[in-house]
């Protein structure tokens, strides 16, 4: 009967964490949608659905307007395709004119994965003949009931997408949590995710972020219940994961290079006199989530190479702050390189994930004892390799926040379980004169404290002109 109320105690707050986090991010159905890689975004699924991946490009694309008002106040914008596939249309028209060239190429660079979620969106959601990707340019406040119902209507198919990846992210967190710790870190994960600034600005935006974090961390929670239940096809499973993620971002490509490192140590440690350090790194775990990855992936690399010559291709964009008109690739150029940006922007946006570093020890001690050969705790070795092998990678390519999200679960969790074990201890040494209810209330207190500095910052920012973080930098 306990453990009944535990488990209804715990749907209740993590359904109330939900649509908290829903109600948060609720302004994105009437905020304007069409800036920079939006736009861009919005196109393509409309290239795709109308020409297919061989005109997966921003070459043949015009915009047109809709004034739902007479005085023209207030309008949405769509892309429209022009006779001609190969005219470099209107879009690629105004990157030139603002010094940003590289968009126009055969291929586009990123992976169709979220122009696709976009596309099956907007043929589930809009009505059949219905050839608008339209979405709100400008303004976007204070839209009177009529035109604020329009409006939602006119954009749901493309918002919904983030906005219900967000929530599954936040969902998804708590399962973590709780399969690696308890039911409570996954709460407080959950919580974080929930009021996580940068989280709350990526599903408030027509962005791959929130959808390639789900399926990373979707990887991540497969495999370790693979390893945990020895099921070789989930690992295969968890590659499948692991391939949409790198669909919809190339990123999501770095869990391969975690798992390589993460799998090759556990064989080699365990048989060091049977297994040799390079065999240790071709072991079947690592070759079924690779098989898994590139079975769902691969279509996108052989059609890279088939184009560029180069399944890796990227185009040359080192050039684009000197010619850039906008300001924003100079803004971006004056800001402190990754390595420092991130773990500082990060502690400062959302101040409780800075408990995650506590379980630093955590990892050190099952390290040593791996390298002991001794039984070793693999969760804290495994999660550290993905916060660090993450960091690395990114630390010297962008300097944007939003591009850390797919270790923010992550992250939350490890500061969810350092921030239980705290009050674990608190609760031990002071029990004779802290009651459950003031240590509970001590907790929610000081949660809450943050999520109105983390909310007020995410919204700001969200609502704002810049879709960056300027705190402290």
């Amino acid at each position: 009967m306990k453990n009944g109320k535990q488990y209804i105690a715990v749907a209740v707050i993590l359904i109330v964490i939900l649509v908290s986090a829903f109600f948060i991010r609720i302004n994105t159905f009437w905020l304007p949608h069409w800036r920079g890689d939006q736009s861009m975004y919005i196109t393509l699924a409309l290239k795709l659905e109308k020409l297919g991946l061989d005109h997966y490009n921003l070459r043949g694309a015009d915009i047109n307007f809709l004034y739902p008002e007479k005085d023209r106040s207030v309008y949405l914008i769509f892309p429209v395709l022009t006779d001609n596939p190969k005219d470099k249309g209107f879009l690629l028209k105004a990157l030139g004119d603002e010094g940003i060239a590289y968009y126009d190429i055969p291929l586009f660079h990123t992976p169709p994965g979220f122009s696709y979620l976009l596309m099956l969106s907007h043929k589930f959601f809009c009505a059949k003949g219905d050839d608008l990707y339209a979405v709100l340019s400008a303004p976007g406040e204070n839209l009177p009931g009529e035109l604020r119902s329009f409006v939602f209507l006119m954009q749901f198919y493309a918002v919904i997408v983030p906005l219900l990846f967000s929530l599954g992210l936040i969902l998804l967190t708590f399962f973590f949590g709780k399969l690696l710790f308890s039911p409570r870190v996954g709460l407080y994960a959950a919580f974080l995710m929930a009021v996580n600034p940068i989280d709350i600005l990526t599903s408030q935006k027509i962005w791959a972020d929130d959808p390639v974090s789900f399926f990373i961390l979707l990887s991540l929670f497969l495999f370790i219940i693979a390893i945990k239940k020895g099921a070789p096809y989930l690992v295969f499973v968890a590659g499948m994961a692991c391939g949409l993620a790198l669909l919809l971002k190339h990123v999501g490509g770095f869990l391969l290079i975690v798992i390589w490192i993460f799998t090759a140590l556990d064989r080699y440690i365990k048989n060091p006199k049977i297994i040799s350090l390079p065999m240790a790194f071709f072991n079947k775990d690592f070759i079924l989530f690779a098989a898994g990855t590139f079975a769902v992936s691969g279509f996108w690399f052989l059609k890279v190479y088939q184009v560029y010559g180069n399944p890796l291709y990227l185009p040359h964009m080192a050039s684009v702050v000197t010619s850039d008109k906008t300001g924003w690739f100079i803004m971006l150029a004056k800001r402190p390189v990754g390595y420092l940006l991130y773990p500082v922007v990060t502690f400062c946006l959302c101040p409780p994930l800075v408990l995650a570093l506590l379980s630093l020890r955590d990892f050190m001690i099952e390290a040593v004892n791996l390298l002991k050969k001794r039984h070793y705790d693999f969760k804290f070795i495994l999660l550290w390799l993905v916060i660090g092998i993450f960091y690395v990678i990114l630390g010297s390519m962008t300097k944007e926040e939003r591009y850390m999200l797919p270790v923010y679960p992550i992250i939350a969790v490890l500061a969810g379980y350092c921030l239980e074990r705290s009050i674990a201890y608190a609760w031990k040494i002071g029990r004779l004169t802290i009651g459950p209810l003031f240590r509970e209330g001590m907790v929610m207190a000081v949660l809450s404290v943050c999520a109105w500095w983390c909310i007020t910052i995410g919204l700001k920012t969200a609502l704002g002109e810049v879709p960056l973080f300027l705190i402290p930098f």
